[in-house]
């Protein structure tokens, strides 16, 4: 009796399910090779990617959509190239509505745009040569947060200017997520989480 019991189980494992789903990932043919760093969505339809297309085209790439990713536009050579330093690159962006957005860069560069992406201007001042700007994040329209390299940066102007808040820190974050204007967290290399 068990080694019958055993035998449906065996066969009843072994048969493929009919609920099996596909991956519900889709790639999208882009028809570029750029290093696509950030993603930010401020709806169903607009969206907008950063990052590198290396050493041929310096100066990073900014893509736009606005049918919910089936099309992007796209621009190259946006930051324009500091005195001692090689191509600085996007790594991170954010939009607080369809026009306001911040993009976080290499060599300490942060750039703003206040018409959807089509103009990006550097906000001064511009951190250290040294300093990656990786990750950001807003609460509201007005307050945001940037890690990197170089520490934490805020503001409170929808990124017009930045200040660092960490002197006393040395902590190298890669990425950070505020719940509200006074908690958050933050995470990097070698294990590091902070709140």
């Amino acid at each position: 009796r068990y080694l019958l019991i055993l035998s449906c189980l065996l066969i009843a494992g072994c048969g493929g399910s009919s609920d099996e789903s596909e991956d519900p990932w889709q790639v999208i043919e882009l028809g570029t090779d750029a290093d696509f760093r950030d993603i930010h969505f401020i709806s169903a339809d607009n969206g907008w990617m950063v990052g590198a297309v290396g050493i041929r085209v310096p100066g990073g790439i900014v893509a736009r959509t606005r049918d919910g990713g089936l099309t992007w536009e796209y621009q190259t050579g946006v930051i324009p190239k500091r005195s001692r330093t090689h191509t600085v690159d996007f790594n991170s962006v954010y939009f607080v509505d369809e026009l306001r957005g911040v993009a976080g860069a290499g060599a300490g560069t942060i750039m703003r745009t206040e018409d959807g992406g089509a103009t990006w201007k550097r906000v001064p001042p511009t951190g250290p040569v040294y300093a990656q700007n990786r990750d950001i994040d807003f609460v509201g329209l007005a307050d945001g947060w940037m890690c990197g390299r170089q520490g934490v940066l805020k503001t409170e102007d929808a990124g017009v200017t930045w200040k660092r808040i960490d002197e006393e820190n040395d902590a190298e974050a890669w990425a950070l997520d505020m719940v509200d204007a006074q908690r958050g967290w933050m995470v990097g290399k070698f294990g590091l989480v902070m709140r």
